[in-house]
């Protein structure tokens, strides 16, 4: 018998978004939640903040977890499955939010005599997650069945919406969702910078921008009409939007977004055939000092 329905192996960021979404929503109960971490000041500050469990390291936690969300860093997953590769069990499923990291290479990892088939869900959520408002894409294991597929809908959920692919596009949900607020970063940046450019303060410049930015998202999501359209709304023809638009086309701005995306898919490519390739044997330990977020 399980005591935790869902244990985080890892308390960064991410872990804490996750858990603040499920317990507000009502997914799950603090008191069904167990995590782990490396770091004791960050499962103290979780357990104060929301009043889950902490375990007694990574193992004491998946023998309690019906569902385990491994959420450390890359570097530190071959020291993690090697120290719990054994107690893996056919019951359990286990989600994937960490980056860059084949489903084969984890499923190899929980592989034993009694949990042949491990069960695995990957997830690429997104820094938006953290206020409610992220993306994750969601892609199956080679064992994973739809019920399972079900289960990390709902975890992730909590925090945001999804999107089923399958593993041969998470590296183009990376470029796409997981670095696309970087992309959108950028331009509010460009656009603070110009309002300052044209006599604005960098506080006023700044306020006017997000909220420009917020309402335009929004309306975008709520409008029947599609982004051209929407655009095309705004743009009189001779107008002030007109002549910044042209501005925008002639520099090719939009073939420069489409590039961005399409470096990012092929550099997530690389990284992680370099990851499979190099990645250190099971159960041997990588640098020290390494931290489990």
């Amino acid at each position: 018998m399980t005591k935790y329905k869902l244990g985080f192996v890892g308390a960064g960021n991410m872990a804490e978004a996750l858990i603040r979404g499920l317990i507000d929503k009502r997914v799950h109960a603090a008191n069904e939640i167990g995590i782990t971490d490396v770091s004791s000041e960050r499962t103290d500050f979780l357990c104060r903040q929301f009043g889950v469990k902490v375990c007694d390291g990574n193992i004491d936690l998946i023998n309690q977890s019906a569902t385990v969300l491994l959420a450390v860093k890359p570097q530190v997953i071959p020291t993690v499955l090697g120290e719990v590769k054994e107690i893996s069990r056919r019951e359990q499923l286990f989600i994937s939010i960490i980056a860059g990291t084949r489903t084969a290479t984890i499923e190899d990892g929980l592989r034993n005599a009694g949990n042949p088939s491990p069960r695995l869900v990957r997830v690429m959520p997104n820094t938006p997650a953290l206020v409610g408002l992220g993306v994750s894409g969601i892609c199956p294991g080679r064992h994973a069945t739809a019920k399972d597929l079900d289960a990390a809908e709902e975890i992730c959920g909590a925090v945001g919406i999804t999107t089923r692919v399958d593993e041969s596009m998470m590296d183009a949900v990376t470029a796409l969702t997981g670095s696309g607020p970087a992309y959108v970063f950028y331009v509010i940046e460009a656009l603070i910078e110009a309002g300052v450019k044209v006599g604005f303060t960098e506080d006023q410049s700044r306020g006017m921008v997000l909220q420009m930015v917020l309402g335009a998202a929004t309306l975008a999501k709520s409008s029947e009409k599609s982004p051209q359209e929407l655009r095309r709304a705004v743009t009189s023809p001779k107008g002030t939007t007109e002549a910044g638009v042209t501005v925008l086309d002639g520099e090719k701005a939009k073939e420069i977004f489409v590039r961005a995306v399409q470096a990012a898919e092929r550099r997530g490519r690389e990284l992680g055939g370099a990851s499979a390739s190099s990645q250190n044997p099971i159960g041997q330990p990588t640098a020290p000092g390494t931290s489990n977020e």
